[in-house]
Parts: structure tokens; sequence; C-alpha cells
């Protein structure tokens, strides 16, 4: 996937609050234990966020998942793939971006589409977390979605964008209302086989 550098992150005001969170916890490290995160610290944020363990190189699975990923499968997600919430087609790039985001400390900020129902969009905050064993094999996921479809609701990706763990906040700016409003929703259905594959965006 082509990969395009940029300078700065732009988060929706949810993605900020739970990015945020994740950087305190690093405190003077480059990444935060598993341990040092309290969901309870993300108050009416924490329905949003899940928490996935790295059990094999590809193999990523729910150990805690917000209401929202429930929501819009219909089920519990615990023990379940990482992977699950996207379409078939595109979850060999979801799994490269989990592994991508462990191996080389990296944030992944990914724009997913959904057809199910009102075709709309969505954003997916990935960020590398350290297990017990100080290895990085957990991630920190961040949900932000505004869907109503009935489940389950999986997503195709768009485009995905790279960001150093080790970068600071400085680097994240809000979102634009513009941009903000652009990804509401999208007139049409599934895309066809000619429509361009998602794009991955390496910010610097």
């Amino acid at each position: 996937m082509p990969q395009e550098a940029a300078k700065s992150l732009s988060l929706s005001p949810l993605l900020q609050r739970v990015h945020s969170g994740w950087r305190q916890a690093c405190g003077a490290a480059q990444l935060p234990m598993r341990s040092a995160l309290d969901p309870r610290d993300f108050g009416a944020d924490v329905g949003a966020i899940w928490v996935a363990e790295r059990r094999s190189s590809d193999d990523f699975r729910f150990r805690v998942s917000g209401h929202v990923v429930g929501r819009i499968m219909g089920m519990e997600m615990r023990g379940m793939p990482a992977v699950s919430i996207i379409e078939p087609e595109d979850r060999q790039a979801m799994s490269e971006l989990l592994i991508t985001s462990c191996a080389q400390r990296m944030v992944a900020h990914v724009c997913l589409q959904s057809d199910h129902g009102t075709p709309h969009q969505s954003t997916l905050l990935l960020m590398p977390m350290l297990g017990p064993t100080g290895k990085v094999d957990r991630i920190l996921g961040a949900l932000d979605v505004d869907c109503d479809a009935l489940p389950p609701n999986r997503f195709r990706i768009l485009q995905t964008k790279l960001f150093p763990a080790s970068a600071g906040s400085h680097a994240i700016r809000p979102q634009d209302k513009s941009n903000a409003n652009s990804l509401k929703v999208i007139h049409g259905g599934r895309a066809t086989r000619s429509a361009p594959r998602a794009k991955l965006r390496l910010v610097s």
C-alpha cells in the first residue's frame, strides 16, 4: 500500500482524549504497561475502547471490549479475533496493521467504511502497549463510530496513517470540522472490485 509522510495527526475529540490517556500512562517510558491503564480513567469514553492481546504472530484477540464494539457486532467480543470487526477482504490488511503497531511501536489511525444500512465512515485508533512480560503484545483500540445500523456491522479499510509512538502530544491536532462532517455519511453502496485499495500513510 502507498505511504505518504505528514507532520501531524488529526484526531476527533474522542480519539484525542483516549490518546491523551494512553500518553499519560506511558510516564517516562515510550510505551505504557497494560497494567498502568485503568479503563475507568477514560470516563464516558470507556465504551469506545478495547484491548487486544497478541497470542501468536498474527493472532490478536479481544481481552476487553467496550459496549460500542459489542453493539455494532451484536455479541460479546471477548476472546474473538480483533480482525472480526473488519470485512473479510480487508482482514489481512488489519492483521498487518496490528503486527506493525507492535513490531515498530507505531500508533495507527484507520479510516473505516461500513456499507451496512446507511453507508457511513468511522475512525479507529490503535496504540501499542507492553504486556506483563515486557513485550509489546497488547493493543489499546478506540473506535469512534456514529452508527445506528443493525448488527453485525463490519468495516472496510479506506486509509491508514502510522505515527511513531514516541512522538509527543504536540504532533496531535484537532480534526478539522469540515473533515469531521465528511466522515458522517457516504452516499452509495458497497465499493466495486475496481475501487482503489486502502492507502497506508506514514506520519513522521
